[in-house]
């Protein structure tokens, strides 16, 4: 949700609508906000910006996202990684139930 991050959304809008026209079947998640820190101002403001365009989930700004990549083990075995163990299950829980509807 920084700046240059909001500059790519409406060409991102464009390249799923263009996809959306090749493939009718297409069902778009939405956009799904990451390395988002809900403590910067700017970024809250760009996210009640785009909420509409939002998927009901987000990934937080996390020193446990890092840990794991490098480590190569799922944030939620991490002890203290729980909230970004809850948001990755949120993700994929959310990309699981919106698979089903197909």
């Amino acid at each position: 949700l920084e700046a240059y991050s909001m500059l790519g959304v409406n060409k991102m809008k464009t390249v799923i609508a263009n996809i959306a026209k090749l493939n009718p079947k297409l069902t778009s998640l939405g956009l799904i906000p990451s390395r988002y820190d809900k403590r910067n101002p700017l970024q809250v403001e760009n996210y009640n910006a785009l909420k509409k365009q939002l998927a009901p989930v987000s990934i937080g700004q996390r020193v446990g996202y890092s840990r794991a990549l490098h480590q190569k083990k799922p944030v939620w075995t991490f002890k203290n990684a729980r909230v970004a163990g809850k948001e990755m299950r949120a993700l994929a829980e959310y990309v699981y139930k919106k698979m089903e509807l197909k």
